[in-house]
């Protein structure tokens, strides 16, 4: 038998109902297209988007063919056709774009059929579903004479949704989408493999989707309710996802949900995302039984958190409840330990109390079941000071006592207890009150750390469980050695834009699980980003965290992944950070790992290991952040001028400002040395708001004098982030006849990086009015290249490192293509720091168009230098 399209399994044997189905819900779908490509033409296209819609097209135009309708299956193959030619390039469609695909969609319409005489009814409302009759196995082969016997299926209920989606993951693409007797399979083994979801077709709806089908996962989007029933009524998904759109049809899904779940014992979880916080959806999805109610997520990687319990259940089972009992009467201390541990729990008892704070700290209990009254320090006593320590703030701790008082319970509770059990207390009472209190606990600790993120990858462990593991060994205090890395692949937003959300998920799968092999159950490592990655890298102490970097790193490079048969080689940096340093969370400790990786970037090796700094450093520091806060509001800040000579000769006036600090001895600080203090300190708003008036004022003077010149200003990625920094520098620009074209800000290459889509916000807006920019620091990598091609620059500073390029030709062949790429671009190009002539001589002959540095002119705090006599 051949093979039907792989997007959406079906046979064209099916049952007559589900011929009637397609045909009665085609129009729906074709209006569905246009209602979405209408709106996307309104509100602003992307990549995601479009891939869904081509998807959508071509599985119904696959479906049309498979059911007879050739006429609507060539009018969807044209749209098809359209979307794929944008999708091709890659490019976003305009609005005159658009306007070809709804024309196709438009002609269409006559030639939808008619629906079948039992549709013309009103649709069947979500009712009663639990008769479904499903063929026997084997029953399509009556079509097919050279199919294999069958093979007897056994029945598997309630299988783990983990095991079913790795199960499906192995299928994944081998399977013909034509073999209907595939999905029965599917089915009565329990095996799921699709994710139905009831979308309104909003952005956040394509990328959950794209993102789920990069993971592994068969996606089979629905916008109208009674598509999905038609559906739920011949298979069970893996996943039920209803959107806020479609919020009014929740109960009715979670009731025929919950009918199959009856008659197959599967688990079928349902999850639901609402635009808002709304009391009267959260009764919705509770009485519709909602698995998981995603409240206005931020983006689809927030979804994706959510979904990832759903989906994949933890693979180890959950740590047993540990109980410590503290009980000065052995007897009842024994009592209850038995019965606890009867009831799956592992116990500890402690009848002196001067022993309990040095057995919590080895055994780390979920609960303290304590007694009230024991010699030499009562149970409210101990309470208070158990509450002392930090790491046992929040362990709950229950008071079992015969006190009748009813005051001294109370004061019990006050003293940091959580309840008060009365004894005699009934086995089964008291193993449900520890439980409930645990099980809060733990579920409220869970909420603070970090949400995984779905991933699929072989060998990988996921994000909130890894970061559990380094708190924990921080909080033990352990003397063993070890350390975190971060690994960042170079260009990753490139590689993003090159290959698509798809491609690079796969990419990254088959990166995480190389790092897996090569590092062994001992080293976990998890996926942090869209691009980077964390190792909790144990019994390594702080020499061998550079080699074991560096090793991964090389590990990465030699490494030829492929993606579309297209050979991708991957670089990356990578920043180390030991334990022994001291850090309160794993969060702190991530932070410090990445700095150093962001630090890497400069090196040779691409590897750097974090220093904690010393406490004289420490001293410094401070006193230096003292008078930055003191400069910002009392004054002492000063802006220095350098001239930015053209190499071809001129008389055009153009300076760079440059930030300087005067201390109270009379000694000028660089902004080297200001500007990373001030960005982790939040200051970079106010200190690049004070330069800009500075050099917004200057401009103005030499306007009024006659002596027109261009102002080069660095503007930190944050300040350009700013919620009302648009508007700020409008009005300020405003204010003063100077054009807006004698300023250029400046912008660093590292946070354009890391700040791409804010910095591409702010430049858009304010290049309409004028302002021109430039990109610093740059480089010829795949990241500087790319955002040469995405920024409205004007101009680009060289990096230092080409300094050198006299050293040797590579550096040289590299220079020539970044000033190459720039040209052609028709951006101009400034090598600064310049200050022998050999530096100078290289630049010029590459191709450079100005020079700047101390070779030129030293920076002065004024604008005083003669452009038209300058000779390089």
């Amino acid at each position: 038998m051949p093979s039907q399209p792989t997007s959406m399994p079906h046979d064209a044997s099916a049952p007559a109902t589900a011929a009637g189905a397609f045909v009665r819900h085609l129009p729906r779908r074709v209006e569905a297209l246009a209602r979405r490509i209408q709106r996307l033409s309104r509100n602003g296209w992307d990549i995601n988007a479009l891939s869904l819609l081509h998807h959508d097209a071509r599985w119904l135009a696959d479906a049309s063919v498979r059911h007879g309708l050739d006429d609507v299956g060539s009018g969807l193959r044209a749209l098809e056709q359209l979307l794929h030619a944008h999708l091709d390039i890659p490019a976003l469609p305009t609005a005159e774009a658009a306007a070809p695909m709804l024309e196709t969609l438009a002609n269409l319409r006559s030639r939808l059929p008619q629906p079948l005489a039992a549709s013309a009814q009103s649709a069947p409302t979500f009712g009663n579903i639990a008769r479904v009759e499903v063929p026997p196995p084997g029953y399509w082969r009556r079509w097919s004479g050279d199919a294999p016997p069958p093979v007897a299926v056994a029945v598997r209920p309630a299988a783990p949704a983990g095991e079913a989606a790795m199960a499906a993951k192995k299928s994944h693409g081998t399977k013909s989408a034509g073999d209907a007797s595939a999905t029965q399979a599917e089915t009565d083994s329990g095996i799921l493999t699709h994710i139905f979801h009831l979308t309104d077709g909003s952005a956040l709806s394509c990328e959950l989707d794209q993102r789920l089908e990069a993971a592994g996962y068969s996606v089979e989007p629905f916008t109208e309710a009674e598509q999905l029933h038609d559906l739920l009524g011949e298979r069970l998904p893996l996943l039920v996802v209803v959107d806020s759109a479609h919020i009014e049809a929740l109960e009715a899904v979670g009731a025929a949900l919950r009918a199959a779940r009856q008659r197959t014992g599967l688990r079928l979880p349902l999850a639901t995302i609402a635009a808002e916080d709304d009391l009267g959806i959260r009764l919705t999805a509770r009485r519709a039984g909602a698995d998981a109610l995603i409240i206005a997520p931020p983006g689809a990687g927030e979804v994706l958190q959510q979904l990832h319990v759903l989906l994949e259940p933890p693979e180890e089972r959950e740590p047993a409840y540990r109980v410590l009992i503290v009980e000065d009467d052995r007897s009842q201390g024994l009592f209850a330990e038995s019965i606890l541990r009867n009831a799956g729990m592992e116990t500890r008892v402690a009848d002196d109390p001067f022993q309990v704070l040095a057995i919590m700290e080895e055994f780390a209990p979920d609960l303290l079941l304590m007694d009230l009254h024991m010699p030499g320090c009562n149970g409210m006593e101990l309470t208070a000071l158990i509450r002392e320590h930090d790491r046992f703030l929040h362990t709950p701790i229950v008071f079992l006592s015969g006190e009748s008082d009813q005051d001294l319970h109370f004061e019990a509770l006050d003293a940091g207890g959580d309840d008060f059990l009365a004894k005699p207390v009934r086995p089964r009472h008291l193993i449900s009150a520890v439980q409930n209190r645990i099980r809060r606990a733990r579920a409220l600790a869970g909420r603070t750390q970090p949400s995984p993120v779905i991933r699929r990858d072989g060998g990988l462990l996921g994000r909130r469980r890894l970061l559990a593991r380094i708190d924990a060994a921080l909080a033990s205090r352990s003397p063993r050695p070890a350390g975190v890395l971060f690994i960042d692949i170079e260009g990753g937003v490139h590689l993003r834009e090159q290959l698509g959300l798809a491609a690079l998920e796969r990419l990254m799968a088959e990166a995480g699980t190389l790092l897996a092999e090569r590092l062994g159950k001992d080293m976990p490592v998890a996926r942090y980003g869209d691009a980077s990655f964390i190792v909790f890298a144990t019994e390594q102490d702080e020499a061998a965290l550079e080699p074991l970097a560096a090793d991964l790193r090389r590990t990465l490079a030699e490494h030829s992944f492929e993606v579309d048969q297209r050979p991708v080689r991957l670089r990356a940096l990578v920043g180390a950070c030991a334990l022994a340093s001291t850090f309160p969370d794993a969060g702190t400790l991530l932070n410090a790992a990445e700095r150093a990786c962001h630090e890497a970037r400069g090196s040779e090796s691409g590897v750097r290991l974090h220093r904690p700094r010393q406490h004289l450093e420490l001293a410094r520091e401070q006193a230096l952040l003292a008078q930055i806060e003191r400069a910002i509001t009392e004054g002492g800040f000063e802006l220095h001028y350098q001239p930015i000579v053209a190499v071809q000769g001129g008389d055009e006036a153009q300076f760079q400002a440059l930030l300087r600090l005067r201390d109270a001895e009379g000694g000028l600080h660089p902004a080297a040395e200001l500007i990373p203090l001030a960005e982790r300190h939040g200051l970079m708003v106010d200190i690049d708001r004070w330069v800009m008036g500075q050099a917004l004022a200057a401009l103005e003077r030499s306007r009024r004098e006659a002596r027109p010149l261009r102002l080069f200003v660095s503007q930190s990625s944050l300040t350009l982030a700013a919620r009302d920094q648009i508007q700020w520098l409008r009005e300020r620009i405003s204010r003063q006849d100077t054009p807006a074209s004698a300023l250029v800000i400046e912008i660093r290459l590292d946070d354009a990086i890391l700040n791409t889509d804010s910095v591409q916000a702010f430049c858009a807006a304010l290049v309409a009015d004028g302002v021109q920019f430039c990109l610093s620091q740059c480089e010829a990598g795949r990241d500087g290249l790319a955002l040469l091609e995405r920024l409205p620059l004007s101009y680009v500073k060289l990096a230092p490192k080409y300094l050198a390029a006299s050293s040797t030709q590579a550096l040289r062949d590299e220079l020539k293509v970044l000033i190459d790429h720039a040209h052609r671009r028709n951006l101009l190009v400034i090598g600064h720091r310049v200050e022998d002539p050999q530096a100078a001589a290289t630049l010029w002959v590459s191709g450079i168009d100005f020079l700047q540095g101390n070779l030129v002119q030293r920076a002065g705090d004024d604008l005083a230098f003669d452009f038209q006599s300058a000779v390089l």
